[in-house]
């Protein structure tokens, strides 16, 4: 057994890395080499010639090896047999060499029959461009061709026998002193070529021997060897690039690929399915003036196809497939230009893109990428028909593009594209798809910590319509909306925040914040909140001393990862210093909300017309069905809040795919408004009126595109009630309730509210999306205490999460109790059918998470009760008010699960195993 006395780093750079003493004895490997030889001559080893110790490497020797790929360079044994006076099955010499490991696993890296003594190169002359064409002249190279089939035709079979394949460098060896006639084919390590216009073109050479055997296919330049050479060339660079950015992939040598080119028929493109990769010819045989479609972009589009279908068990839908299809090719081309076989005449432009938007002639219709600048017209198709297809998930092409731009390593962006396949097998775009990539880029097990390229990877996703990865409310416990609070008392406003990445921001901007307006109050008031050390955080609106008040708030909250989030969380994008304002808020009223007018358009238009001009394109419809499954819905999903008919901007009742005006964008240059009929604010007594309405909005930063509410009074003279942000896009992603203060119209007896919409030649979006509109007035506090509900209910091992409210007035009578009690109820709603429960009584709010879920709402509790639900889960609890002292009370309800309940009337709430019901604010006052 030969020892290493050193080994170059000239000659390896890994070399500190390889041991220098092999643990196998030669012995040892020779056994595993005669096992080889045998295996592959057919016939037992008789003689060793020759044992020698080498480094071997990954791309070493004649051919790629997994095992090196994934473990580097390594000692080996390198072992010369034969078996002198026989031949093999096929009537040749049996003479090979094998490579046996001689550490680790024992085993053959490689063996090979050593009858041929012939070297060269193997190349072809190919388009690296566009398009094969020979009638379109372009520039040509001879790049190697790596992996061509070397064969040896033996005159007594009258057949050729595989023999070896080219390195990847366009090499080969035969290796021995036997000369023989030898057919080259072009074949790629993968792919098999058909031409459909004869056989692939081969090469044969007689009376070979010695070295520079060299070969070129496609030497004179046509066109249909031109389509032969590309398939294998481009495949092959394909496979590199996978094996160059994934090493250790295996999917992709599972399968072998057939591409046949120079295909008949219609059209001047190609296609891939069930393992055939077609490509049509130009000229008259691909349907008119067109080029042959084997070129760049095309084979490696659809070669992406194939490895779509392989990495995820062919259930990738058609409109991610062609997202990622393009992936593929920009990313082994680090080029985000894509084509498609065209007429010459537009052919000099870049067809598909992955950041900008393109237009194209084919069949009239348009093939888009999301641009850069936010517009989102190429979200607007279905998967259903044949342009929707290169629609539905071109935000993902952007998206992924984007990211890679932001790392700056195509390297690396090719480990977590090629990562994500193999791991997640993504069939459809959808909102997981960032946080999938940043599990891949996470560095210790623990994305909320953030990641080694967390602001390159998210960011890239975000700017292409991805929700940011902003803080998330998990819980918020408050006035529910609309409810009524006596005046004069303060309302706690507590939130359960999850940074979701990063930690919460506690400065700047980020600070989890409370902000609040009342009633004529133009801006909004800020409360910093503070946190108990649990993860909730809590700031007080002070009381309102008023009878008559409605009062609106918010909240907003960062994280160290740089996104904001709102509450109520009508989107997630950042706010800051005067652009924070109320694109959805809550309300709460000093008084009792009542409506006076009231449009739900279900059974008509309610009297309401578009009067923008020409361009206007306000419709009373159904709000149009947008593709559930993709990544972003904006405009609103058909009978989402099972609202039937809505006004809205080009509300298209069935998505027309390949019509562009059915789109649901407004157009261009275009003026928009909505009008009401006259409405009376005039009524005695009503004051303090709003306008609240249902709206799905999506709009251009307000520099550039305006959307508005405009109040018009009885003269003729219109106000601002609401006008989109500047800086950013305002992108409402669900149905979203917004309160307008219009009481500086009380009296009028003529108002008119105006949706309007003006936009300007760039970026278009879905505008607005309008229903249930109405106008309500806040009569009086009755004096007489209050019913606030706050939280939500939670369902845990106990079931059904109950929902508690209050019936009748809270006062405490002033003169009637000596005549017998004074009752209200409490309402128990929903929970577990014939459940054992407790209801608790605190002096003080809170909100606390419990373990197994749910939160705590209660705090100090003076007293507590059984409750047995009956068996559809409901209950009614009566107070007497003769025996309770003013005051605010807390009350919350726990259901225990079954055959748990407590033996003795606990008096303290529990903090785990239940399930609980929201908070309820009991505000007890004696009767005026």
């Amino acid at each position: 057994t030969a020892s290493v006395v050193g080994i170059a780093s000239r000659v390896s750079p890994a070399a500190a890395t390889i041991a220098q003493f092999p643990e196998w004895s030669s012995a040892e490997a020779t056994v595993e080499a005669m096992r080889s030889f045998h295996e592959l001559e057919g016939i037992p080893c008789t003689l060793v010639e020759d044992v020698e110790v080498v480094v071997v490497c990954p791309r070493g020797l004649w051919a790629s090896n997994r095992r090196l790929a994934t473990e580097g360079a390594m000692l080996a044994y390198s072992i010369k047999m034969s078996a002198p006076g026989l031949v093999n099955e096929r009537g040749l010499p049996a003479i090979a060499q094998a490579v046996v490991s001689g550490s680790g696993a024992l085993e053959t890296l490689a063996v090979r029959s050593m009858v041929r003594a012939a070297s060269g190169t193997v190349r072809g002359k190919v388009h690296t461009g566009w398009k094969p064409s020979a009638r379109v002249p372009l520039p040509l190279n001879s790049p190697e061709l790596g992996y061509i089939a070397v064969l040896k035709y033996d005159a007594g079979l009258q057949d050729y026998v595989y023999v070896t394949s080219t390195d990847a460098d366009g090499y080969y060896d035969t290796g021995s002193s036997l000369a023989e006639t030898l057919r080259f084919e072009p074949r790629g390590y993968w792919v098999e070529m058909d031409n459909a216009q004869g056989a692939e073109e081969s090469i044969v050479l007689t009376d070979v021997t010695g070295s520079n055997n060299d070969v070129m296919f496609n030497d004179q330049v046509t066109e249909f060897d031109t389509a032969v050479v590309a398939g294998v060339y481009w495949s092959n660079v394909f496979r590199e690039w996978v094996l160059s950015v994934f090493p250790g992939q295996t999917v992709l040598e599972e399968e072998e690929i057939v591409i046949s080119v120079n295909r008949d028929g219609p059209g001047c493109s190609g296609s891939y399915a069930n393992g055939i990769l077609r490509t049509r010819r130009g000229n008259t045989g691909g349907g008119g003036n067109c080029h042959n479609a084997a070129f760049e972009s095309l084979l490696l589009h659809e070669a992406g196809h194939w490895a779509n279908d392989l990495f995820t068990d062919g259930t990738m839908g058609l409109g991610l497939d062609e997202a990622v299809a393009d992936i593929w090719k920009y990313s082994i081309t680090n080029d985000p230009c894509g084509h498609i076989p065209t007429t010459d005449a537009v052919f000099s432009n870049c067809q598909r893109h992955a950041d900008q938007a393109q237009w194209d002639s084919y069949d009239g219709r348009i093939w888009l990428k999301c641009p850069r600048d936010g517009s989102l017209r190429c979200h607007t198709h279905t998967e259903d028909s044949f342009t929707g297809r290169y629609n539905t998930a071109k935000s993902t092409v952007s998206a992924l593009w984007a990211v890679r731009e932001n790392l700056g390593d195509n390297a690396y962006f090719g480990e977590l594209f090629v990562g994500w396949l193999a791991t997640f097998k993504p069939t459809s775009a959808n909102n997981v798809m960032l946080d999938q990539w940043l599990l891949l880029d996470d560095d210790d097990s623990d994305v909320t910590n953030l990641t080694p390229n967390y602001q390159a990877i998210s960011s890239g996703f975000v700017e292409y319509g991805w929700r940011a990865p902003g803080p998330v409310f998990l819980s918020v416990a408050a006035p529910e909306f609309d409810s009524s609070v006596a005046p004069g008392e303060g309302v706690e406003v507590y939130a359960y925040i999850d940074a979701k990445v990063g930690t919460v921001d506690t400065s700047g901007i980020g600070t989890p914040t409370l902000w609040y307006a009342k009633n004529g109050e133009a801006g909004f008031t800020s409360v910093s909140m503070t946190t108990n050390g649990n993860g909730v955080y809590s700031g007080v609106i002070p009381g309102v001393g008023a009878t008559v008040e409605t009062v609106r708030w918010f909240l907003t909250c960062g994280n160290s990862g740089g996104y904001m989030s709102s509450y109520p969380s009508n989107n997630a994008f950042a706010k800051s210093g005067a652009d924070i304002g109320p694109e959805e808020v809550e309300v709460f009223h000093i008084g009792t909300p009542i409506t006076s007018v009231e449009y739900d358009f279900e059974s008509g238009n309610g009297g309401w017309s578009a009067s923008g001009g020409p361009t206007d394109e306000w419709e009373y419809a159904a709000p149009p069905a947008m593709a559930t499954g993709d990544v972003l819905n904006y405009d609103p999903i058909v009978n989402e809040d099972v609202w039937t008919r809505s006004w809205g901007i080009d509300v298209a009742e069935s998505l027309q795919p390949e019509t562009v005006d059915d789109e649901t964008f407004y157009e261009p240059n275009s003026v928009h408004r909505l009008s009401s009929p006259d409405l009376d604010l005039s009524g005695a007594s009503q004051s303090g009126w709003h306008l609240r309405y249902d709206r799905w909005l999506t709009v251009e930063d307000g520099a550039k595109d305006s959307a508005k509410v405009m109040i018009e009074d009885g003269s003729g003279a219109e106000d601002t009630g609401f006008v989109n942000p500047t800086g950013r896009n305002l992108l409402d992603w669900e149905w979203a309730v917004h309160d307008i203060d219009v009481s500086d119209y009380d009296g009028d007896e003529s108002v008119v509210v105006h949706f309007d919409l003006t936009a300007d030649s760039e970026t278009q979006f879905g505008g607005w999306m309008v229903d249930n509109v109405s106008l309500y007035y806040v009569a009086a506090d009755s004096g007489l205490g209050n019913w606030v509900s706050y939280g939500e209910p939670h369902s845990g091992e106990a079931g059904n999460g109950p929902t508690l409210g209050g019936d009748g007035s809270p006062f405490i009578p002033a003169s009637s109790c000596s005549q017998g009690p004074y009752e209200v109820d409490v309402t128990i709603s929903g929970g577990r059918p014939s459940a054992v429960c407790v209801l608790f009584a605190g002096i003080e709010q809170e909100c606390d998470p419990l373990a197994g879920g749910g939160f705590l709402y209660i705090d100090t509790v003076v007293d507590s009760e059984f409750v047995t639900l009956d068996g559809n889960g409901n209950a009614t609890v009566p107070i007497d008010m003769c025996g309770v002292v003013a005051g605010n009370y807390f009350l919350q309800l726990f259901v225990y699960p079954e055959n748990e309940d407590p033996q003795v009337l606990p008096t303290e709430a529990p903090e785990e195993g239940v399930s609980n019901s929201n908070g309820l604010w009991l505000h007890v006052v004696n009767e005026p």
